[in-house]
């Protein structure tokens, strides 16, 4: 059973750990695509990124949520229900948005690609962590075909 505390746990979890990997993954191989196009972010100063902690702690809590509904459907227990719960909400989510703000923005191909590689890792990582926190300890039944 879902407690109010485990979800909020994995929420924060999944969010701080998600935020610490896109910012590493910023920091380390996009600042030279961030300089070259300066005119399509925003400024370190601006008060808008005040908001981006809440954005993270919407996508925690929303993967936490939506990793408890779905865990039996993906089969396995574990770390491996984890991890194919990371790369299926990679391969919905993240490469179609990164796909379509390359289409859209003119960002090279290597800093998409950079991004996309960011994301997997982001949501394998919370998924690996939604596993841990929110898996029961006996696998989840699976249901056998009529």
């Amino acid at each position: 059973m879902l407690t109010l505390w485990k979800w909020v746990e994995a929420g924060v979890l999944t969010a701080l750990a998600h935020q610490a990997v896109r910012a590493a993954s910023s920091m380390l191989f996009l600042g030279p695509f961030y300089m070259e196009r300066g005119q399509l972010w925003r400024v370190p100063g601006d008060r808008t990124f005040a908001w981006l902690p809440l954005v993270y702690l919407f996508l925690g809590f929303s993967l936490a949520y939506v990793y408890r509904r779905v865990r039996v459907a993906i089969g396995g227990c574990g770390w491996r229900s984890g991890l194919r719960f990371g790369f299926g909400v990679w391969i919905i989510a993240a490469v179609p948005y990164q796909g379509a703000r390359f289409v859209l923005m003119p960002i090279p191909g290597g800093m998409a690609l950079t991004e996309v590689v960011g994301d997997l890792v982001a949501y394998l990582i919370s998924g690996l962590i939604l596993a841990r926190l929110l898996e029961d300890k006996v696998p989840a039944p699976v249901a056998l075909p009529e």
